[in-house]
């Protein structure tokens, strides 16, 4: 495709897989909105909680911050409860397993550089996946 990118069709929603362009030293490249998201705290945007690394050794994740990034060599985490509404981004540098206590998924499996965002709906009281990419999530109700 030889156009500009102004003349680009827009994209209805975002998810964390979607590329975008940006140049780096005058050289065109592309960079995943899973980790733009996760490093706009580092560059000073105020309208997102500041993402936290997990150490490996915590079991249970509580819901405070908006990125959450799990270490290379992780545990099987546990998910509380959230508020309505809330989302959270999960970005994995390793081998890494989520279990939400209050859920409609039992297990998520996640790989180096796998993001899931997912959303607390107070109404069900249920953690539901919002967007997923390289993510094995098993046993979902629907």
């Amino acid at each position: 495709m030889d156009a500009k990118i102004s003349e680009f069709p827009v994209a209805p929603t975002a998810t964390a897989a979607m590329l975008v362009p940006v140049v780096v030293d005058g050289i065109n490249k592309i960079l995943s909105l899973g980790i733009l998201a996760l490093n706009l705290p580092n560059l000073g945007n105020k309208g997102i909680t500041k993402n936290v690394v997990i150490p490996a050794s915590v079991a249970a994740l509580g819901v405070m911050h908006t990125i959450v990034t799990l270490p290379v060599i992780g545990t099987a985490y546990t998910l509380q409860n959230g508020s309505d509404g809330q989302e959270i981004m999960f970005v994995s540098l390793g081998n890494n397993t989520m279990i939400p206590t209050s859920s409609n998924i039992s297990l998520i499996t996640m790989v180096n550089q796998s993001t899931v965002t997912l959303v607390f709906i107070a109404t069900i009281s249920k953690w539901v996946v919002k967007s997923a990419h390289n993510v094995n999530i098993t046993n979902i109700v629907i």
